[in-house]
């Protein structure tokens, strides 16, 4: 219980922090916009403004997100599902995260098989956040010259997910078997090359409190609120969210959303 109330007062001084700093930046800039000269240096005057939008949006993506995680803990979190193309929102996250994987100096693909309805039920919004969060951790933790491949394909009822991927030429790290799908599902993979993670790791991913350690060893600061997102958003679509991993070579994370048709 010591250990847990620690994690949590740990968890709070995070979030504190991770508000801090924009606010701080947002707060220092305006001040300096009041000033008259900068006002005349019209490109000075736009980096600054440009430096509060970012800002700003950085602290509303993370309160965003707890939110979302409160929403996840009280059981009122709540997805809507309708026809929509997955082909396109994932199109839209790959051309995002883009410019950022060139500055990280990685490849970014797509592969999306022939064989994913373009038109299925579920929350695009949603699993937008999904891919955002996925693909986020997924250059944040790949080196430079890595690979990162977004893929997706189909799964029968029952099917082994790995040996489906493997069957199918879908990029995949972690020979993991005995992952099977419940029902005819579509399913998500973010392939990386980064350096992997062990077993032991894998197992506590999807603690909201996870990323205070990795961040203790790690120049890679995050909240680990992402991946309780994902797996909340995804089981309320009735699927299932995994990783599969080999230490050095790379990691895969995955999402199943069960395959509803439009009527």
């Amino acid at each position: 219980e010591k250990a847990l109330e620690k994690m949590r007062e740990d968890f709070t001084s995070m979030m504190v922090h991770e508000l801090r700093s924009p606010l701080t930046g947002i707060r220092s800039i305006a001040t300096l916009l009041k000033n008259e000269k900068i006002k005349t240096e019209l490109q000075k005057y736009n980096e600054f403004v440009d430096l509060i939008s970012t800002n700003s949006s950085s602290m509303l993506d993370l309160v965003n997100d707890l939110l979302d995680v409160a929403k996840l803990e009280s059981g009122k979190f709540e997805i809507f599902k309708k026809p929509s193309d997955l082909w396109q929102v994932a199109s839209q996250r790959i051309k995002s995260f883009s410019a950022l994987a060139a500055d990280s100096k990685l490849t970014l693909e797509q592969k999306i098989l022939p064989d994913v309805p373009q038109i299925f039920e579920f929350d695009e919004n949603k699993i937008g956040q999904v891919l955002n969060n996925l693909l986020s951790n997924a250059i944040k933790f790949t080196s430079p010259g890595g690979k990162i491949t977004l893929s997706a394909f189909l799964c029968e009822k029952s099917r082994d997910i790995v040996q489906t991927a493997v069957e199918k030429n879908v990029p995949w790290q972690g020979a993991m078997h005995g992952i099977t799908c419940s029902s005819p599902s579509v399913v998500l993979a973010i392939t990386d090359t980064g350096l992997g993670i062990s077993q032991f790791g894998i197992g506590k991913l999807f603690n909201k409190f996870q990323q205070l350690a990795a961040s203790a060893r790690s120049e890679k600061k995050g909240t680990g609120l992402g991946l309780v997102i994902v797996k909340g958003v995804v089981e309320a679509h009735g699927g299932q969210v995994g990783c599969t991993s080999e230490e050095g070579k790379g990691t895969t994370f995955y999402a199943t959303l069960p395959l509803t048709l439009p009527k």
